[in-house]
C-alpha cells in the first residue's frame, strides 16, 4: 500500500508539474502575442500621425495656395482683364493644382419634393426614398426672401407622419429665419437650412436652430462672395452653396459657383458641403470633383421612370471623384 501511494503521489507531483509547465508556455506565448499586437498597433498609430501631420500640412499649403490664385483670378475678373468664364476654369484649375478634391465625407442624395407631383406628394417621397434618397430636401418659400410661395410646417408635419424615419433638411427661403425655427422643429425637421442674406444675427440663429437639437445648415445666394459665410462655417454642420437663384426649381445648373465649393472643402476638409440647383448626371461630376458630397437633386430625379437609377449615378459620381474610391467600390447601379 506504501508502495502504492508513493507511486500515486509521485504521478501527481509530475502531472502537477507539467501543467504549471504548460501553462507557463501559454503565457509566455499568449504575452508574446500581445506584445507583437501592441508592436502593430504602435506602428499603425505612427503611420497614422504621420499621414495626419502631412495631410495638415499639404492641405494648408493647399488652401494658400488657393485662396492666393483665387484672390488674383477675382481681381483680375473684377477689371475686366478676364471673362467670366475663363475666371471660373482658372479658379477651378488652381484647385485642382492645390489637391484639395479628395474627401472623407459620405455622400448623400436628397431629391428636392419641389420638383415632385404635389398632388401626391407623399408617394412620390415614399418612391425615391425606396430608389435609395439619404434625405428629403424640402424648400419652404414665403414670397418675401424668393418670388414664390410653397408649403410651410403644416405640409412638413402631415408628410412626416407618411414618412417617418427619412431625415428631413428643411431649406428655409424666408425673410425671417429666425421666426420658424421651432415650428419647423415641431413640425418634424431634422435641419433647419437658413440663408446667410436674411440673417439678421447669424450666431444667435445658429445657436437657437442648435438648441432645438436640429442640425445647422447654412445657405448662400449665387451672388453672395464665399468670404461673407467663412466667420460662421465652423458652427454649422452643412453649408449649402446655391448653383441656382433660389425661387423655382428646374433652372440650369451654374457651374462657376464650384470654386466656392472647391475653396470650402480645401479649408474644412470633414465638413458637409451641399449643392443644389440644376443637379443631375449631366452635372454632378463638376460639384463632385469640387469637393460636394451631398447633392440634391429635383427634375432630374423625379422626371426620371426609374429614379433610383439616378439616385446611384449621382452617388457613384461623388464617391469616385470626390472620396477617391475605384470601380469595384462604387455603389452598384441597379439592373
Amino acid at each position: 500500500m506504501q508502495y502504492l501511494a508513493a507511486k500515486y503521489q509521485t504521478r501527481a507531483r509530475d502531472l502537477r508539474q507539467r501543467l504549471r509547465e504548460d501553462r507557463q508556455k501559454q503565457y509566455t506565448s499568449l504575452l508574446s502575442a500581445v506584445r507583437r499586437i501592441q508592436a502593430v498597433f504602435r506602428r499603425r498609430q505612427l503611420i497614422r500621425r504621420k499621414k495626419a501631420e502631412e495631410a495638415r500640412a499639404n492641405q494648408k499649403a493647399a488652401l494658400v495656395l488657393c485662396d492666393f490664385g483665387r484672390r488674383v483670378v477675382t481681381i483680375m475678373a473684377a477689371k475686366k482683364e478676364l471673362s467670366r468664364r475663363v475666371s471660373y476654369l482658372l479658379q477651378l484649375l488652381i484647385c485642382r493644382v492645390a489637391k484639395v478634391m479628395c474627401h472623407c465625407c459620405k455622400c448623400l442624395i436628397g431629391p428636392s419634393m419641389l420638383a415632385s407631383d404635389l398632388s401626391c406628394m407623399a408617394d412620390e417621397a415614399k418612391k425615391v426614398i425606396a430608389g435609395g434618397a439619404d434625405y428629403l430636401h424640402l424648400d419652404v418659400m414665403d414670397g418675401h426672401f424668393v418670388p414664390n410661395i410653397t408649403w410651410g410646417p403644416p405640409v412638413i408635419k402631415h408628410l412626416r407622419k407618411h414618412c417617418p424615419d427619412i431625415f428631413f433638411d428643411c431649406h428655409m427661403m424666408v425673410s425671417n429665419p429666425e421666426q420658424w425655427v421651432q415650428e419647423i422643429k415641431d413640425a418634424g425637421g431634422d435641419q433647419y437650412t437658413f440663408h446667410l442674406e436674411a440673417a439678421r444675427d447669424p450666431a444667435g440663429l445658429i445657436e437657437q436652430i442648435k438648441a432645438t437639437g436640429m442640425r445647422v445648415g447654412m445657405a448662400l445666394r449665387p451672388g453672395t462672395p464665399i468670404e461673407d459665410a467663412l466667420p460662421w462655417v465652423d458652427s454649422v454642420d452643412v453649408v449649402l452653396v446655391m448653383t441656382v437663384e433660389p425661387g423655382f426649381g428646374g433652372q440650369k445648373f451654374m457651374a462657376d459657383m464650384m470654386p466656392k465649393v472647391a475653396y470650402l472643402r480645401a479649408k474644412c476638409p470633414e465638413k458637409d458641403i451641399e449643392v443644389d440647383g440644376g443637379l443631375g448626371p449631366a452635372t454632378v461630376d463638376a460639384a463632385a470633383r469640387a469637393g460636394a458630397n451631398m447633392i440634391v437633386a429635383g427634375s432630374s430625379v423625379f422626371n426620371s421612370e426609374v429614379p433610383a437609377k439616378v439616385i446611384a449615378a449621382l452617388r457613384r459620381s461623388v464617391e469616385k471623384l470626390g472620396n477617391g474610391k475605384s470601380e469595384e467600390e462604387l455603389t452598384e447601379l441597379p439592373s
